[in-house]
C-alpha cells in the first residue's frame, strides 16, 4: 500500500514551539507511525519539516515564512498558496501510482481536487460540521473516491447526510506524556484563549471555590492588541495570584498537567474532539468538562473524571475529584487514544476504502 498524507503548507511538521495547530501535528504523527511499521508512506509538507516518512516539499517554503507572506499579501493568498500545494500533491501521487491519499486540510480545499482525480482520498474533518460553509460538502457525495472521516460521532450530528466512511479518534504519543501518580493541588486548563473554550468560566469557578487555577494559554497576537477582544475584556481582568496564565511549550506541558488536581474544561461550543483532555488524562489528571461536543466520548464519566452540564455540577464534581483514580485516567488513554490506536484505525479505514473500490 503506497500512502500519501498531507495537511497544510502554512507551517512545517512538527508544528514550531510558538505555534499551535493540532491537525498538522496529528498528520506528522500518523506519517511517522506508518513509516515505523514499514509502510511506503510519503508526507507532503513545506520546507523545514521533519519526518520518519519520505518527505516531499515541492521546494515550497511555509506560508508563515516572511519571504512568502511578505510577498503575497492579498487576503486570499494563504488559501491560493495552499491550493497550489494540494494540486501538486495530487499530480505527484497520480504520477507515482499512489494507492490513496489521506488529507487533513480544510475539506473544501481538498474536495475539488479529489473530485477531479481517480485516486481514493480519505479526508479527515477536524472542524465542526456546524460551520455553515461546510454544508456544501454534501454535494460531493457523488464522488465515490472521496471519503470523509470524522473524529467523533458527535461531530457528525450536524451533517448526517454527509458521506462519512469511518470515525477515528485522535491519538497522542504516550512516550511524551509522562504519568504522574501524585498530582497536585491546583486546577488546570490549557489551549487557545478564545471564547469557544470558555476560559473565563473556569476562572470564575475556581475563584468561587477559593482554588488555584493555572492556565497554559495560547493568545493570538491580534487579540493582544485588540482592546475589545475576548482576552482583554473577559480573561485578563480575572488574573491574579490565585489564577495565572502563561504560555507553556509542548515540552513543559506534561509536568504542567501531571502536577494538577484536575483539568476543568468549560467549553462553550460543540468541539469535535479535544486533545487537551487526553493529554491531561495521559498524565493521570482527571477531566471535568461540560457535556459539549465529544466530551462524553472522550471522558469516561465517574472513571476518568466527570461530565457535567452546569457550573454548579462542575463545582460539586471538583469536590469529589479524589474519587477518581489517576491510574484509570492513564489506562483509558492507553486503550483508546494513543497514536498506535489511531493509526490502527486509519489503516483499517484505508483497507476498507480500497476493498470497497475493488468491489465497485
Amino acid at each position: 500500500m503506497k500512502i500519501g498524507i498531507a495537511c497544510t503548507n502554512a507551517i512545517p511538521v512538527p508544528v514550531p514551539q510558538n505555534e499551535i495547530y493540532a491537525n498538522q501535528d496529528i498528520t506528522g504523527w500518523i506519517a511517522d507511525e506508518l513509516a515505523i511499521r514499514g509502510y511506503d508512506v510519503t508526507l507532503f509538507a513545506p520546507i523545514g519539516s521533519e519526518t520518519k516518512a519520505k518527505l516531499v516539499t515541492f521546494d515550497m517554503l511555509p506560508f508563515s515564512n516572511p519571504l512568502i507572506y511578505g510577498r503575497y499579501t492579498n487576503d486570499k493568498s494563504f488559501f491560493d498558496y495552499e491550493n497550489l500545494f494540494v494540486s501538486k500533491v495530487y499530480r505527484y501521487a497520480e504520477e507515482n501510482d499512489f494507492d490513496l491519499l489521506h488529507m487533513h486540510l480544510r475539506p473544501l480545499n481538498v474536495a475539488p481536487f479529489a473530485a477531479m482525480s481517480h485516486l481514493p482520498t480519505l479526508q479527515t474533518i477536524h472542524d465542526p460540521l456546524t460551520f455553515s460553509s461546510l454544508k456544501i460538502l454534501e454535494l460531493y457525495n457523488e464522488f465515490e473516491n472521496l471519503n470523509f472521516a470524522s473524529i467523533s460521532f458527535s461531530q457528525r450530528k450536524a451533517m448526517p447526510d454527509l458521506n462519512i466512511f469511518d470515525n477515528v479518534y485522535n491519538g497522542i504519543n504516550l512516550k511524551k506524556w509522562k504519568f504522574n501518580p501524585q498530582g497536585g493541588e491546583k486546577l488546570c486548563q490549557s489551549g487557545r484563549v478564545i471564547r469557544e473554550k470558555g476560559t473565563h468560566g473556569a476562572m470564575e469557578i475556581a475563584r468561587k471555590m477559593g482554588l488555584k487555577l493555572q492556565i497554559a494559554g495560547f493568545i493570538y497576537e491580534f487579540d493582544k492588541s485588540n482592546e475589545k477582544s475576548y482576552w482583554n475584556t473577559q480573561v485578563k481582568p480575572l488574573l491574579g495570584d490565585d489564577i495565572t496564565l502563561d504560555y507553556f511549550s509542548q515540552d513543559n506541558l506534561p509536568d504542567f498537567y501531571g502536577h494538577s488536581k484536575a483539568f476543568i474544561n468549560t467549553l462553550d461550543w460543540e468541539e469535535p474532539f479535544g486533545l487537551v483532555m487526553i493529554e491531561a488524562m495521559a498524565c493521570g489528571t482527571p477531566v471535568i468538562a461540560y457535556n459539549r461536543g465529544s466530551v462524553s466520548e472522550v471522558v469516561k464519566d465517574g472513571v476518568t473524571g466527570f461530565v457535567v452540564d452546569t457550573p454548579e455540577e462542575m463545582m460539586e464534581a471538583i469536590k469529589n475529584i479524589d474519587s477518581i483514580k489517576r491510574e484509570d485516567c492513564r489506562k483509558h488513554v492507553e486503550e483508546n487514544f494513543s497514536v498506535e490506536k489511531m493509526t490502527d484505525n486509519y489503516l483499517a479505514a484505508y483497507k476498507g476504502m480500497l476493498e470497497s473500490r475493488k468491489r465497485g
